[in-house]
């Protein structure tokens, strides 16, 4: 793999960390109650418990590619 290759998904590894972060912090409520917690002890959750590792994403990301269900113009 070429060195231009891996900083591309590194870069949509770090575009996937946000949405995901957001989206955790914008919707956790639904998923513990209606109990607030502060943005930075819900960054520490997210960080620690739900987002998925770098080659976790890149299996993924295969998943996606290779699907038989899913063609590479439909993403």
């Amino acid at each position: 793999m070429f060195q231009e290759d891996f900083s591309f998904f590194m870069k949509l590894y770090q575009e996937y960390k946000k949405f995901s972060k957001n989206f955790f912090v914008e919707n956790y409520k639904n998923w513990i109650g209606s109990k607030k917690l502060p943005v930075s002890q819900l960054e520490k959750i997210f960080f620690t418990f739900r987002v998925n590792t770098f080659f976790n994403f890149l299996d993924k990301i295969r998943t996606l590619y290779y699907s038989e269900n899913c063609k590479i113009g439909e993403l």
